[in-house]
C-alpha cells in the first residue's frame, strides 16, 4: 500500500508471467491504519475487474487471444491453454481490436456479453478487415440458444462453446481450428506462390509470342515491316478505299557496289539510315516496309505526306 496516511491509496499488483495495467486509477478507501484485510481484498478485486489484463506473448509458438470482461473466466481459459499455446488476454472488445491490429493472433476465444462492445460486434469488425478476416473466432458464452449460435456462425464465427465449458472440449476445439487455420494459411500461401509463378510464365509466354510475331512481321535490321506484312496492308487498303491508295517503291542505286567496296557492315548501316529517313518523311502517316535487299515500299493514302517529302531523300 502506498500513502496510507492519505484518505485514498492506489494498489499495485505484480504476478509472475502477467502484467496488470489499470485503464483508470482505482483507489481503495483506507480510513486508518486499522483497515481490515477484507476491505483491501475487495479493492483488489474491483481493481482487477476494472482493468485490462495484458499478457505479452513470447516471440515463438501459436498465439491465442482470450477476450472476456470477467478476469476469472480469463484465468480458467488461460489454465486450459497454458503449456500448449502462448496466451494474451483483454477484458474489453475495443482493447481486443487494438491487440489484434498490433499483433494478430492465430485464434480468438471471444465472450459475447461484454459492456461497450459485445462479442458479435467485435467479430463483425474482424471479419470486415481483410487482414484479420481469416482468424478463427470461437465464441465462449452462456448464450447457448439456437438463435445465438446461428447468429455467431452467420457473422463468421468458427465455433461455439457454451459456459460452463469442459476444459477437454475447449482444448480439442482450439486444436482443431488451429489445425484448420494452419492448413488454410498453407493452402493460401501455395495458391499465392502458384499464382505468381503462373503470372510470370504467362508474361514470359506473351513476351515470347510477341517477339516471334515481331520477327515474323518486321525486319530485324531496319525495324520496317516485312514484305508479307506490307502486302497485307496494301490489300486491306485496296478493299476499303481503292481510289485513294498508291504505293511507292524505292531502290538504292549501286548498292551491290557499295557492299563490295565498303563491306556489308557499312551497307547495313546505309539501309538503316534510309529506313530512318523514310520514317521521318512519313511522319507516321504512311506504312513503310522492306521488300527485300535494297528495295523499300511505302503505302500511301490521301492523308500521307510522303509524296511531298520524298525529294528530301537522296
Amino acid at each position: 500500500l502506498e500513502g496510507r496516511c492519505a484518505l485514498f491509496c492506489r494498489l499495485r499488483f505484480s504476478v509472475p508471467g502477467r502484467e496488470f495495467v489499470a485503464s483508470d486509477r482505482l483507489y481503495v478507501p483506507v480510513l486508518n491504519d486499522d483497515t481490515d484485510e477484507a476491505t483491501v481484498l475487495v479493492g483488489a478485486q474491483r481493481y482487477l475487474m476494472s482493468s485490462e489484463i495484458v499478457g505479452t506473448p513470447d516471440s515463438d509458438g501459436i498465439y491465442s487471444l482470450i477476450v472476456d470482461d470477467t478476469p476469472s473466466n480469463i484465468d480458467m481459459l488461460r489454465s486450459v491453454l497454458a503449456g500448449s499455446y502462448r496466451v494474451q488476454a483483454a477484458t474489453s472488445g475495443r482493447r481486443a481490436l487494438d491487440i489484434v491490429a498490433d499483433q494478430p493472433p492465430d485464434l480468438i476465444l471471444l465472450d459475447v456479453v461484454m459492456p461497450d462492445m459485445d462479442g458479435y460486434a467485435v467479430c463483425r469488425r474482424l471479419k470486415s478487415d481483410a487482414q484479420t478476416a481469416r482468424i478463427p473466432v470461437i465464441f465462449v458464452t452462456a448464450k447457448n440458444e439456437a438463435r445465438d449460435e446461428e447468429l455467431g456462425f452467420s457473422i463468421g464465427g468458427a465455433d461455439y462453446v457454451a459456459k460452463p465449458f469442459e476444459p477437454a472440449v475447449v482444448r480439442a476445439r482450439v486444436a482443431t481450428h488451429l489445425a484448420l487455420y494452419d492448413q488454410t494459411r498453407l493452402l493460401q500461401q501455395l495458391v499465392d506462390e502458384r499464382t505468381v509463378q503462373l503470372r510470370y510464365e504467362m508474361d514470359q509466354r506473351e513476351d515470347a509470342v510477341a517477339r516471334v510475331r515481331y520477327l515474323h512481321e518486321y525486319d530485324s535490321l531496319t525495324g520496317l515491316a516485312h514484305r508479307s506484312l506490307l502486302m497485307q496492308r496494301i490489300d486491306m487498303a485496296l478493299e476499303t478505299h481503292p481510289d485513294r491508295v498508291a504505293v511507292a517503291v524505292l531502290d538504292v542505286d549501286r548498292f551491290a557496289a557499295i557492299n563490295d567496296a565498303l563491306g556489308t557492315r557499312l551497307g547495313d548501316l546505309l539501309l538503316q539510315q534510309i529506313a530512318t529517313a523514310l520514317r521521318d518523311a512519313a511522319g507516321g502517316t504512311a506504312f513503310i516496309g522492306r521488300l527485300g535487299g535494297d528495295s523499300f515500299g511505302v503505302l500511301l493514302t490521301s492523308k500521307s505526306r510522303v509524296v511531298d517529302q520524298l525529294h528530301l531523300i537522296n
